[in-house]
């Protein structure tokens, strides 16, 4: 090969290098879309989030990516995502740059996952929820289900289980399945491994006070309770199952995962369990000395729940006063049960708790008709303090837009170095954010204030956010 093919080689594979990064910033200014490199967090069942800013985001992207949970991401998604947690973005494209482990992964990012709305009793112990939240589309499964329990469960006492379930199969159809003896709607309970969702595992649990693993088959005659309209929405009109789980043969440390199954049973499919034409919700367990905790995002954070619960080190912050050269009307961790937000606008779409623009500042208009953020805002969110069981209503975040705003006498104008300066007097750690945009971070205990300022090349707004993280003592999520 002579020196002028080596040459020309080397340029048209330059140039298609050249054109590739062209399309691809063509693609994200004409979409709107930005690039994001972020660790990722990855649930046992399948979920992927990345770590943006401390906070997981969960990502919907259609394709297919190797990665664990600490692995580095290079993302391509939607600009437009919430600012409060949980938060949702579209991603186009997904690339691993990288590997990683959990200890990649800041912790408040698993605390910040765990979060939810608690309820108004605090005596109670919460519930947890899988499959509840469906939005009715067309696109689900002909057969449905949603399971619900309690976080949190005493050894002794024998866990309730509630199925909700449908089937929106037309059977007058000439090419909708038919009943019969080996084949028919069936609902089942057993004990699988995080390895094999699918198939069946031994354990020491017992359900319904048999064995491992329960089975109720539907008949024909049974069609009309089954049966559910679109939207398909199960609530308590749907058909309901309970299920009884004891784990009072468990050892303390054990772990599992049990799943709930709704579908078309048929001896020939190739799945373990045979079901076909179904959903399975998975409940995972970790038996710690003082009971069984649960999550319906994998055996991983069912643990983590035990050890937050029994970990006396968790730092809470309780502030009484606003600092000096501070232009706001609430602090942070701030009692505001008895203020009405008269005057306020609210910004709506945010789970486990509320989220009140401050006074002066008003929605712009959206096409749902809820309104969103305005170009320069004050925004407290308010919710469960300190831990999300407690109830109460606190300021958990404050977000600042306004450059007239000061915290600590800084604004959104302010330099990284004068933020550096009035944190680490205050005795803050300070670090950098991972990713593709600097963002300052300083954390104290279970306070993190977040500092980001202006990039338009990269379409950052200057931003300041103070935020409390409450503890989550029974993995209370949806």
């Amino acid at each position: 090969m002579n020196r002028r093919t080596i040459v020309k080689g080397i340029v048209i594979t330059a140039v298609i290098v050249l054109l590739i990064v062209c399309a691809l910033a063509a693609l994200l200014f004409f979409s709107g879309n930005r690039v994001t490199v972020a660790r990722c967090i990855v649930t046992e069942s399948g979920s992927l989030y990345m770590v943006y800013e401390d906070r997981p985001v969960q990502l919907n992207y259609e394709g297919d990516v190797d990665c664990k949970t600490g692995d580095k991401l290079f993302i391509v998604h939607s600009t437009a995502f919430a600012e409060s947690w949980p938060e949702q973005t579209r991603a186009v494209l997904v690339i691993r740059l990288s590997r990683g482990d959990e200890s990649d992964v800041p912790d408040n990012a698993f605390d910040i996952f765990s979060e939810t709305e608690s309820g108004e009793d605090a005596d109670k112990i919460q519930e947890i929820s899988s499959g509840l939240d469906v939005d009715g589309s067309k696109e689900m499964p002909s057969r449905i289900i949603g399971v619900k329990c309690a976080s949190f469960n005493p050894l002794e006492e024998k866990l309730v289980v509630t199925a909700y379930m449908g089937d929106r199969t037309d059977y007058t159809k000439p090419y909708s399945p038919k009943y019969g003896t080996d084949n028919y709607a069936v609902f089942m309970v057993y004990s699988c491994s995080s390895a094999n969702y699918n198939g069946y595992e031994p354990s020491s649990i017992l359900i319904n006070s048999t064995s491992d693993k329960y089975e109720k088959a539907f008949s024909e005659a049974d069609i009309d309770i089954l049966k559910i309209e679109f939207p398909c929405i199960l609530d308590d009109k749907s058909h309901i199952e309970y299920t009884e789980l004891d784990f009072s043969k468990c050892k303390t440390g054990e772990t599992g995962t049990v799943a709930f199954v709704f579908g078309w049973y048929n001896p020939y499919n190739d799945s373990p369990d045979k079901m076909t034409e179904g959903q399975r919700k998975f409940l995972s367990y970790y038996v710690a000395e003082d009971g069984v905790y649960f999550s319906f995002n994998g055996e991983f954070y069912a643990k983590k729940a035990a050890e937050k619960v029994n970990n006396e080190t968790d730092v809470v912050v309780l502030f009484e006063d606003l600092p000096p050269d501070t232009d706001l009307e609430f602090w942070i961790t701030e009692d505001v049960a008895g203020y009405e937000w008269l005057g306020h606008d609210q910004i709506y779409g945010i789970f486990g708790g509320r989220e009140y623009l401050g006074t002066g500042y008003k929605k712009t208009p959206t096409e749902t008709g809820t309104g969103g953020h305005p170009e320069y805002y004050v925004l407290y969110t308010v919710g469960a303090y300190p831990d999300l069981s407690d109830g109460g209503k606190y300021v958990k975040t404050i977000t600042v837009t306004d450059p007239n705003v000061r915290v600590y006498g800084l604004t959104i104008k302010s330099t990284y170095g004068e933020f550096d300066k009035v944190f680490s007097e205050l005795g803050y750690n300070l670090r950098w954010s991972d990713g593709a945009i600097d963002v300052r971070i300083a954390t104290k205990g279970n306070i993190t204030v977040s500092f980001k300022r202006s990039d338009y090349e990269k379409g950052v707004k200057a931003e300041l956010r103070i935020r409390a993280a409450a503890t989550n003592k029974y993995g209370i999520m949806y």
